[in-house]
């Protein structure tokens, strides 16, 4: 009931009692000694929970009519106490007379006579929301009970209505509008709960119908690309592979050991190009020459590749193959490290 945005204040008395039968049966099955204080501690929460209000409520629920009838009069005490705080505090002859009629009203209304009997008022024999039955009643005739119950129904009754408004608050006004005045955040959200209820009306249906239709669209498109996307990823991995000068020797379809080698066989080969620029480098600098000569000798050096580019489509890593294929272009452009 907590969660749900049609619960009235009707239904607090009965939830609650629920709670507490399920607590009496469960210790009439089990007989653990401390439930006993269990129960205790329960019933002084409840009652510390309930207000007059919800007991008034419950007993003018229309499924139900007659079971205030069998309360204790603690319970009926609280009705009376729920009627003089509608009409007033002060003990006047005319306030007494108003909750004297609303408590005549009532126990009509429990015992289903006068006004409220089944032969006057047809919707006894229908399951009917409360807030129907009463705001029929109310038509029918212009009693005072009707427009209080009314006033009881539309009392909010869980946390859910100001968990919506903080909801559309935080979607409004978000780090990027820190400097936004509360007035111009009330008005926005104002303008963005009332804009989703206009959108359900009768005469919006074409609008929501192309609205419906765009958005459909823009995920078939996205889709698209996903899938160009995918494809292109997948080309390039093939061109990848195919750049190997031994064929049919994809990463994916050689056994472990292969794979080892391949590793291997790059790595010696990655030392072999380093060892080689290395001597290429100490022979170059422990030649006593001129240094426009070393200038010019330099420049007419062809080095070689600091990275092992023939290479790259064999050394595909066991988990990640498109990650590497796709960097294989990237270590062929960097330059030579001396």
């Amino acid at each position: 009931m907590s969660e749900s945005g049609g619960s009235l204040a009707a239904y607090v008395l009965p939830h609650w009692q629920a709670l507490r039968a399920h607590l009496v049966e469960f210790q009439r099955t089990s007989n653990l000694p401390h439930l006993n204080e269990l129960i205790t501690l329960f019933d002084r929460r409840m009652k510390k929970q309930l207000q007059p209000i919800h007991y008034l409520a419950a007993a003018l629920d229309p499924l139900d009519p007659s079971k205030s009838n069998s309360w204790p009069a603690e319970h009926q005490d609280a009705i009376i106490a729920a009627f003089r705080n509608h009409v007033g505090e002060t003990n006047s002859k005319a306030n007494n007379q108003h909750v004297f009629n609303l408590r005549t009203q009532l126990n009509e209304f429990t015992k289903q006579q006068g006004f409220y009997s089944p032969q006057n008022f047809e919707l006894w024999h229908v399951n009917s929301h409360p807030s129907t039955f009463w705001t029929h009643a109310e038509k029918r005739d212009k009693f005072d009970l009707p427009r209080l119950t009314l006033r009881l129904l539309s009392v909010v009754t869980n946390s859910m209505p100001s968990e919506r408004s903080f909801s559309a608050m935080n979607y409004v006004q978000d780090t990027y509008r820190t400097r936004m005045s509360v007035e111009t955040m009330h008005k926005l959200v104002y303008c963005y709960m009332n804009a989703r209820a206009l959108r359900r009306r009768p005469h919006n249906e074409k609008l929501l119908k192309e609205r419906e239709m765009q958005r459909r669209q823009r995920a078939k498109a996205e889709i698209a690309e996903i899938k160009r996307i995918n494809l292109l990823t997948l080309q390039q991995l093939v061109e990848a592979a195919r750049r190997d000068n031994q064929p049919g020797t994809d990463w994916w379809n050689l056994t472990e050991q292969e794979q080892q080698g391949l590793e291997s066989t790059a790595f010696e080969q990655a030392i072999d190009d380093e060892e080689a620029a290395d001597e290429l480098v100490t022979e170059q600098t422990e030649q006593p020459v001129d240094q426009l000569v070393v200038e010019a000798e330099t420049e007419a050096i062809v080095p070689p590749p600091a990275h092992p580019t023939h290479l790259l489509p064999q050394l595909q890593t066991q988990y990640y193959p498109p990650a590497y294929a796709l960097a294989a272009p990237s270590f062929a452009s960097q330059q030579p490290i001396f």
